[in-house]
This record gives C-alpha cells, structure tokens and sequence, in this order.
C-alpha cells in the first residue's frame, strides 16, 4: 500500500501552503505523512517553500511547530539551502527541535534538496555524522536528460549508501525501476489517481500530493478539481 505524504500540507484557499493550517488540514484529511520546505535562516530552522525574507523570519512558521502531531506522522523534510558553510549549524539546530519535540528518528527522512552529486556527498556525511548511521538520508533528482543518467544516479546511491531517493515522478518508467528497484522511492507531485496507481504497481512506495487524500486513494471520494 502506499504512503501519501500531503506536499506542504494539504493546500487549499484557506490553508496555505507550508503552514500550520495546512499541517492540521492534512491531519483532518486522514494524512499521517507530510512533506514541507525547510530553511536555516538567523539561527534558525522555519517552514517556507522560496527563500524567507528577513522581515518575516520571525513571523514563520518552524520545526517545533510541525512536530505538533509528535510521532503520529512521518516527516518528509526538504531541507532548501543547506551549504557547506551552514550545513553543521543548520542540522545541530534541527536535531534540537527533533530530541525537545522527542520525535523518533525513524519518522524523519532527511531531504536536502541538492542534486548536485559532489555537493550532496559532503551535505550526507555531515547529516550521519550529526543524526548517526541511521539517519535516513534521501536523495534528490529532478531531471534525467539522458538514458546513461539513471546508471550515473543508481551508481552514486551505491557509493553513498543511500537507500531512498526523491525524485520528480514523470521520470520514473519501467525502465528507470528497473535500475532503482530497489531504493525506496518518493514521487513528486503525483494528482493523479491514474498515475499514482501506475507508479505503485512498478514499486514506488511513497507519493507527495497535493490532491489525493488517503480517503481518494481508497475510492471512498472522489478528487477535487481545483
């Protein structure tokens, strides 16, 4: 069965995007997943998809705020601008909110969203060095311009150890499950019940979603059309 994670909360006119009201409407849809934007700004972690202005860091939503459900959903973090020259302070700052708000760990997939591969290596080693081997780093992929890209990506989580992987779901076929058949994979942004289902029979396990609630999944209503 799969896993739906509500992308940034679940949206709508009156619970935008990354807030706490989209966080409690996900909730009330019957999510027990979410995914959301993370970004370290002034010391500290706060919930947005684009870069925060300064006036309004303060005004944010942050971490200790979606660890409101506790250990009743699994967190999917998309971590924005972690650097090399931020990623330490950054991740010491998130494991503090994680042990104050005492989430287990194993609710949390780690998603820095980096697709640059060097880049990304040293970003893993600072999050298993901060989190311990356990830590549940996930990968990030956002295109594949050529067929040999998906023998490159299945390499580079080979040598990193990566097990899960984030990636944008028009690029997953049966051909590109093959080569990842067997890293946990998460889709984005899947609305469409057609193509969730599809996905699901060729192994993927985990859906961000903006329209299909866990009640849609199960065919006891029907999508909404805005």
């Amino acid at each position: 069965m799969a896993r739906l994670f509500a992308h940034r909360g679940f949206v709508t006119e009156s619970h935008p995007e990354n807030t706490v009201s989209s966080l409690k409407e996900a909730v009330d849809q019957g999510f027990d997943a979410i995914e959301f934007d993370l970004w370290f700004a002034s010391r500290r972690i706060v919930i947005k998809h684009n870069m925060p202005e300064e006036r309004e860091i303060d005004i944010l939503p942050n971490l200790a705020e979606f660890f409101a459900y506790k250990n009743a959903l699994t967190y999917w973090c998309d971590f924005k601008n972690l650097e090399e020259e931020n990623v330490a302070k950054a991740l010491l700052a998130t494991k503090s909110e994680i042990e104050a708000a005492e989430i287990k760990l194993e609710q949390i997939y780690f998603a820095p969203y980096i697709t640059d591969f060097s880049k990304a290596e040293k970003i893993y080693i600072h999050i298993r060095n901060i989190f311990g081997a356990k830590a549940k780093i996930v990968a990030v992929c956002d295109s594949l311009e050529h067929e040999q890209d998906v023998i490159s990506l299945r390499q580079f989580l080979d040598k990193n150890n990566i097990k899960a992987l984030s990636i944008f779901h028009q690029l997953l076929n049966k051909s590109s499950m093959q080569v990842l058949s067997d890293i946990e994979i998460f889709a984005w942004t899947v609305n469409d019940l057609t193509r969730m289902k599809e996905l699901e029979a060729l192994g993927v396990a985990n859906f961000a979603t903006d329209k299909i609630t866990p009640q849609i999944y199960a065919g006891k209503t029907t999508p909404r059309t805005s």
